[in-house]
C-alpha cells in the first residue's frame, strides 16, 4: 500500500473524494502525469482500475485513517457505482499528506502548484467531464468501458478540457 500518494491525493483533495470512480481516476491522473508511482492500473469497464487501491482503501478504512459513508446520485447510476462512495481522510492521514505535499514543493514549487491545480480540479469537475477527460487522454484505458461511446458523446457536447 503506497499510504503517502494516497495521502498526497486526499490532502489536495481537501479531505474528501466523492466517489471510488473519481478516486482512481485521480490517482491514475497523478501518477501518469507527474511519473509519480503507486498503483497498478488496468483498463476496465470505466477506465482505469486498480485492484490494489480498492485494497488500500479497505485497509485505510480499518485502520481509522479513512471514513467511507454512502450516497445516492443519479450520475454515479450511470456508471453503476450506487450507492456511491464519499471517503474522507482522518487528520493524521491529511497531515501526512501535508508533509508529502511540502516535501514535493520544496523540490520544485512549480510542479507542486501544477499538481494541486489539477488535483483540485480533477476532484471538483463533473464525474462525466473527468471521464471524459481521462478517455481523451489516455484512450487505451477506455478499451474496455462499458460506457465509451456515451463518454465520447458527452466529451463533443461538453467539449471536455479539464486540467
Amino acid at each position: 500500500m503506497n499510504v503517502d500518494l494516497l495521502a498526497l491525493v486526499f490532502y489536495l483533495c481537501g479531505g474528501r473524494i466523492k466517489g471510488v470512480t473519481r478516486l482512481n481516476k485521480i490517482v491514475f491522473l497523478l501518477q501518469e502525469e507527474f511519473g509519480l508511482n503507486g498503483y497498478s492500473f488496468s483498463a476496465s469497464k470505466y477506465g482505469p482500475w486498480s485492484g490494489e487501491l480498492a485494497d488500500s482503501i479497505d485497509e485505510l478504512e480499518k485502520k481509522g485513517l479513512v471514513k467511507i459513508e454512502e450516497f445516492s446520485d443519479p450520475i454515479y447510476s450511470f456508471m453503476q457505482e450506487n450507492p456511491a462512495k464519499i471517503i474522507t481522510a482522518s487528520d493524521s492521514l491529511m497531515e501526512r499528506g501535508r508533509r508529502v505535499f511540502e516535501d514535493i514543493s520544496a523540490k520544485n514549487k512549480t510542479i507542486g502548484a501544477e499538481m494541486r491545480r489539477r488535483v483540485r480540479s480533477y476532484n471538483s469537475v463533473p464525474i462525466t467531464y473527468l471521464l471524459a477527460y481521462v478517455y481523451m487522454k489516455f484512450p487505451s484505458f477506455a478499451l474496455n468501458s462499458a460506457i465509451r461511446e456515451r463518454v465520447k458523446s458527452r466529451r463533443r457536447i461538453l467539449n471536455v478540457q479539464v486540467p
